[in-house]
């Protein structure tokens, strides 16, 4: 059984132009069904403390959204207070956001301020940025040892071309990989082989730039996060709908699948499952 923790449902009715499609949970369920997706964490990104609420809602209705990573403002002076307010709810796991830059201003102690309330909240930070960041994640975690963090995306790399490694983006995950609070999510792989400026063109119905369905392709890179990240530190996770932008939800799984197989049943029901239970708890 799988559990996939990074999707993104939306209701047609709220305009969202983040997202390649507005797709509720049935949908995705019976596109996934033939995969054995067992449960989905939801991961915002409309930055709103509505959507929150509104993803909560649906969890509350349906178990199949096991969990929410919402979004509050990390340089927010009631961090705390929403935190808390959010924590109430069981299936709230905690926070995502898109830039470190804050390190660099003058909110930098607020930032430091309400990461270190994360970390006490016994909540996670999904962290959806570039590897260029990456160090910028270190000086965070000298003031917050203990903040569970995952990387979304494998810190978008340049175009990837998987048999080619770009060494910028390999030097900035090897850097942060010591770190063993940590981990990073095996999403988008196929969203990184396209420029997103050929991607934009794609529609659902007519897609010209589409990314190798190969799964050897990916392997070089996959290895690299695995020796550096190792078995426990990796999740298997979609971020459907956006990877139709130029694949398919079959093709970006078996990808993942193809590999971790090949490690043994062991191995893949972490990657798969048991990683992101310990994860968000």
């Amino acid at each position: 059984m799988i559990i996939d923790t990074h999707v993104h449902f939306a209701d047609s009715k709220i305009p969202n132009t983040a997202l390649f499609r507005l797709e509720m949970p049935e949908v995705f369920k019976n596109l996934t069904k033939q995969y054995g997706v067992e449960s989905v964490i939801h991961v915002e990104t409309r930055q709103t403390l509505e959507e929150n609420y509104w993803v909560l809602d649906l969890a509350e209705q349906d178990q199949f959204i096991s969990g929410c990573v919402g979004f509050i403002d990390p340089i927010t002076k009631n961090f705390s207070s929403k935190l808390a307010s959010f924590k109430k709810f069981s299936r709230f796991k905690g926070v995502r956001i898109h830039t470190l830059d804050y390190i660099d201003t003058e909110d930098k102690d607020l930032f430091i301020e309400n990461m270190m309330a994360l970390a006490d909240s016994g909540l996670t930070l999904d962290l959806h940025t570039t590897h260029h960041t990456l160090n910028k994640l270190e000086e965070i975690i000298r003031y917050v040892k203990d903040l569970p963090v995952i990387i979304n995306h494998i810190a978008g790399p340049p175009v990837m071309n998987a048999q080619r490694i770009d060494e910028k983006w390999a030097d900035n995950l090897i850097g942060i990989a010591k770190y063993p609070n940590v981990n990073i999510k095996l999403s988008a792989l196929v969203q990184m082989t396209i420029e997103w400026e050929k991607q934009k063109y794609n529609t659902i119905d007519y897609k010209p730039h589409k990314a190798p369905s190969n799964p050897e392709y990916y392997s070089p890179v996959i290895d690299l996060i695995f020796n550096h990240f190792g078995e426990d530190r990796i999740i298997y996770a979609s971020n459907w709908p956006q990877l139709e932008r130029v694949s398919d939800y079959g093709i970006g799984l078996n990808i993942v699948k193809t590999y971790f197989d090949r490690k043994g049943s062991y191995t893949s029901t972490k990657i798969f499952r048991g990683n992101a239970l310990s994860f968000y708890k």
